[in-house]
C-alpha cells in the first residue's frame, strides 16, 4: 500500500490517508497551478532507474531513492500523493532530508515473487496545494520510470575449494585471523558471490582471474567469543550469491576444519601506578608525561606534576591549587594551559619547571548584552600551530540559550574580542567541537548541529566560514584531522571533505562495544582505540591498533581488570599511557603499540 502525505511545515510530516492506486491524475489543473497566487515548484533529481535481479532471488532489490526539492513550503502546506498500478511496486517509504527536501524510497517485489521478465514500472508523484490534489504545484505531476529486469539463471555456478582443511592457526586476539583458504568460482554471476563462515568471520583478502571464473583467497577469523587457549572449529563455509547468504540462493557448503590457538598479545610490559589524574599529555621536548593529579585523592595535594615514563620517576609541584582539566601544550615547547574544572579560570604554566605564569578569568564577550552571558565556561581548548589558543565557551545558563556557545581565539593570555564567532553565526544550532586543520594556523574546522562540519578561515580580524557546511556532525571532544579524514575520540571517522561517515573504529563483528578514547600517531602511521566489547569480561578493556591509511585492523591487546581506563595518550617511541577511573595510571610499551606483536 502506498501512502498520501501532507507536508505541513519543514520537519513536520502527517500521514493523511492510504491509497492502493495512482492518485491525483485527473480532474484538476496540472503542471503549474498557482494555488491562489503561490509560486511553489518541485524538482526531482533523477526520474529514470534500471534494476536487475534474478528470478530465484528471495530478496527484494535495494530501495530506489527518489529525491525531490520544493522551492518553498506554503503556509497551508503541501499534499504529496504517490501511487502506481504495477504489482512490482510494493511500497514507498518517505523521509525528510531537509527543510524543503525529501526522499521517497521505492520498494520493489523480489524476483521470485514476480518471475522472470522485463517490466516497465511507472510511478507518478503528485505535489498539490489541496488534499483532493486538484491544484498542482509547478512541475507536478512527476513520472518516475523504472526498468525492472528479472533475469532467469543461464549458467550453473560451480565452486571448488582448493584448500578445504587448513590444519592449524594462531591468533593473538579473539576475532583475529586463524587460517587462510582458497576458493575457485566457475561461471560467476554478474553480481559476484559472497562468503559466510559459521565458525567465525571470513574476509575476502584478494581476487584474481582464473580460467572459467576467478579465484578468491579468504581469511578465516575466530569468533569474538573465543577465549585464550586451543580451539577446534568444524564449520561450514557458505558460498552464495552476493548479499543472499543463507536466504535462498546458496551455491555450496564446503566444510572448513580449523584448529587454532588464541594467545595474549605479548607486550614488553604493562606497569601500574597508584596515581589518580584528571588529564595528561606527552611532552616531546622534555620527554616526560605532564600530569594533572586529582587534588585530595590518595593524599595528593598538588595539581600538576611530571613522570619520566621509562623509570617511573615522579615530580610534583608543591605549591598546590585546584584540580585542573583540559590540558593543552603550546607548540613552542614552553607552556601548557589548563582550566580549573569549572571552566571559568585558565592557568598557564612553564613546561620546564611547572611554575605558574598566568591566571585568567574568562569573561563573556562585551558585544553580547544578554543577561545570562556575563560569565562563561570553557568547554574545550586547543593550541594552534602558531601558538594561538582556541577556546570553546558556553554561557552559564546554557539551557536558557541553546545556541549560547562561542568559539574564540586568544593570543598569549589576553582575549581579543574581535576574534570570535558568537552563537548562531554559523548555524541555527551550536558549535559542539572543533580542531585546527592539518597544522594550518589559518584554518580550523568546527562541528555544528546544523549544517554539520564547517571550515573556518582564521585571520587577524577574526573567524569566518570558509565554505558551506558538510553532512553529519559529531560532538565528541578532541576531534583531529589526518589523511583527509576527521578522527573523533568516540571512534568515529568521517571525511574531512563532506563529513560522510567513513568507518567506526573499536567495533567488532558479532559484538557491540563502547569507545573511550582514540589517539592518532602519524609517525608510526597508527590509530589506537581504547574500547570495550560486549564479549569482554566485566572490568576488562582493550586497546586496538589500526593502520592510519587503510584503517585496517592490525591487532588488539586485552587489559584484564584494568580499572576502567578512560584516556589514551601516546608517549615515547612505543608507549601508551592510560589513566583509569579508579586512581591508576597504566603504562604499556611495545607489542601492539609498535606492531612487534600485531595479530
Amino acid at each position: 500500500m502506498l501512502a498520501t502525505r501532507r507536508l505541513l511545515h519543514p520537519f513536520v510530516l502527517l500521514i493523511c490517508s492510504v491509497l492502493t492506486t495512482a492518485c491525483g491524475g485527473g480532474g484538476g489543473s496540472t503542471g503549474g497551478s498557482s494555488g491562489g497566487g503561490d509560486d511553489t515548484s518541485v524538482a526531482v533529481a533523477e526520474r529514470a532507474f534500471t534494476v536487475t535481479t534474478h528470478h530465484d532471488s528471495m530478496l527484494a532489490p535495494a530501495g530506489i531513492p527518489v529525491d525531490f526539492t520544493l522551492s518553498r513550503i506554503p503556509r497551508a502546506g503541501i499534499n504529496i500523493e504517490i501511487g502506481s498500478p504495477s504489482e512490482a511496486l510494493l511500497d514507498a517509504q518517505y523521509e525528510d532530508t531537509g527543510p524543503t527536501t525529501g526522499r521517497f524510497t521505492l520498494m520493489l517485489a523480489s524476483g521470485q515473487t514476480l518471475g522472470a521478465g522485463r517490466r516497465a514500472v511507472s510511478v507518478q508523484l503528485n505535489f498539490c496545494y489541496d488534499e483532493a490534489c486538484n491544484e498542482h504545484v509547478a512541475g507536478s505531476p512527476v513520472t518516475v520510470a523504472v526498468d525492472y529486469d528479472v533475469r532467469p539463471e543461464e549458467r550453473k555456478v560451480r565452486v571448488e575449494v582448493v584448500d578445504p582443511s587448513p590444519v592449524y592457526g594462531v591468533t593473538t586476539d579473539p576475532a583475529g585471523p586463524i587460517a587462510h583458504g582458497t576458493v575457485r568460482v566457475y561461471n560467476p554471476p554478474a553480481e559476484g558471490v559472497n562468503f559466510d563462515y559459521s565458525g567465525g568471520k571470513v574476509v575476502a583478502v584478494s581476487t584474481a582471474p582464473f580460467p572459467g571464473g576467478y579465484q578468491v583467497d579468504l581469511q578465516m577469523r575466530a569468533p569474538a567469543s573465543a577465549g585464550l587457549g586451543r580451539h577446534t572449529s568444524n564449520s561450514f563455509l557458505t558460498v552464495c550469491f552476493a548479499d543472499d547468504c543463507g536466504r535462498g540462493r546458496d551455491v555450496g557448503y564446503p566444510r572448513m576444519n580449523v584448529d587454532y590457538t588464541v594467545t595474549a598479545v605479548p607486550v614488553q610490559q604493562v606497569r601500574s601506578f597508584d596515581l589518580p589524574i584528571s588529564d595528561l599529555a606527552w611532552d616531546p621536548v622534555h620527554r616526560w608525561l605532564i600530569l594533572l593529579p586529582t587534588v585530595g585523592s590518595f593524599s595528593m595535594n598538588s595539581n600538576r606534576g611530571v613522570m619520566e615514563p621509562n623509570t617511573g620517576t615522579l615530580y610534583f609541584d608543591p605549591t598546590g591549587g585546584p584540580t585542573l582539566h583540559n590540558l593543552s601544550l603550546s607548540p613552542d615547547g614552553q607552556w601548557f594551559v589548563a582550566d580549573d574544572g569549572r571552566g571559568r579560570t585558565l592557568y598557564r604554566f612553564a613546561r620546564q619547571d611547572l611554575t605558574q605564569s598566568d591566571r585568567l578569568q574568562v569573561q563573556a564577550d562585551p558585544a553580547d548584552p544578554s543577561p545570562w552571558a556575563q560569565s562563561v565556561q570553557v568547554l574545550d581548548l586547543e593550541y594552534g600551530p602558531d601558538g594561538t589558543l582556541a577556546l570553546l565557551t558556553a554561557d552559564d545558563l546554557l539551557s536558557a540559550s541553546p545556541a549560547g556557545v562561542d568559539l574564540r581565539l586568544m593570543d598569549g593570555m589576553s582575549t581579543r574580542a574581535d576574534r570570535y564567532i558568537p552563537a548562531g553565526t554559523l548555524s541555527s544550532g551550536r558549535i559542539c567541537s572543533f580542531t585546527w586543520r592539518a597544522d594550518d594556523a589559518n584554518s580550523m574546522l568546527a562541528s555544528t548541529f546544523d549544517p554539520g562540519y564547517v571550515p573556518l578561515a582564521v585571520s587577524a580580524s577574526g573567524l569566518a566560514p570558509a565554505a558551506a557546511g558538510g553532512n553529519g556532525f559529531n560532538c565528541s571532544r578532541g576531534m583531529r584531522e589526518s589523511t583527509g579524514r576527521i578522527f573523533h575520540r568516540d571512534g568515529t571517522v568521517r571525511s574531512a571533505g563532506n563529513g560522510a561517515l567513513v568507518k567506526r573504529l573499536g567495533v567488532e563483528t558479532g559484538a557491540s562495544g563502547e569507545v573511550q578514547d582514540l589517539a592518532v600517531d602519524e609517525t608510526l602511521r597508527r590509530v589506537y582505540v581504547l574500547h570495550t566489547l560486549s564479549t569482554d569480561e566485566a572490568g576488562d578493556a582493550r586497546v586496538t591498533a589500526y593502520d592510519l591509511d587503510s584503517l585496517a585492523r592490525i591487532g588488539s591487546t586485552v587489559l584484564r581488570q584494568s580499572g576502567q581506563p578512560h584516556r589514551l595518550v601516546r608517549w615515547g617511541e612505543r608507549g601508551l599511557a592510560l589513566p583509569t577511573r579508579y586512581g591508576k595510571l597504566l603504562l604499556i610499551e611495545g607489542g601492539i603499540v609498535d606492531g612487534s606483536a600485531a595479530s
